[in-house]
């Protein structure tokens, strides 16, 4: 965990391994800034490199089209359940935020568009829920008595919320 003060904590929309990492290339055709990212993506069936040539503008599209995605009340109050959790866990000092919380909804937004459809299901949440809070919460030192790491507590939250 990087030791940042509580207020820069959300200053960053999640926590990802990313592997290498080449920023702002330069194009030597274009002259445009073109963002390189490699990472290794575990998938059930295959591991696989993925790089990603996007510059700018497309950047700026890809966000303005994630932020039309529709988020329905059901899902608001999804995400404020799980938040609450965090606030309330046993072994969790400090919980997430509200600017926490709305990172949420936008990772949220962005998974539903990268998986085609223009609403967010709670599968969406579930499935950047533990990136976009684990470094936004500040476990008590018991839980790293009992050996719990932030990708366990994540779970368990959002199992504690499914089954209400």
């Amino acid at each position: 965990r990087l030791n940042l003060l509580n207020g820069d904590i959300d200053n960053y929309l999640e926590k990802e391994s990313i592997g290498e990492y080449k920023d702002f290339v330069g194009d030597p055709l274009t002259g445009n800034d073109v963002y390189y990212i490699q990472k290794n993506f575990e998938h059930p069936e295959n591991n696989k490199i993925f790089i990603c040539d996007i510059n700018k503008n497309e950047l700026i599209n890809l966000q303005e089209l994630a932020g039309n995605i529709y988020v329905s009340d059901e899902i608001y109050e999804y995400i404020s359940k799980l938040v609450e959790k965090t606030r309330e866990h046993e072994l969790i000092k400090l919980g997430i935020s509200p600017r926490g919380a709305l990172a949420i909804c936008k990772m949220a937004k962005a998974k539903a568009m990268l998986g085609g459809r223009d609403y967010v299901v709670p599968q969406d949440v579930q499935y950047i829920f533990k990136d976009v809070c684990s470094h936004r919460i500040i476990v008590e030192s018991r839980s790293m008595i009992n050996e719990v790491n932030t990708d366990e507590i994540m779970k368990e939250i959002i199992e504690s919320v499914e089954n209400e």
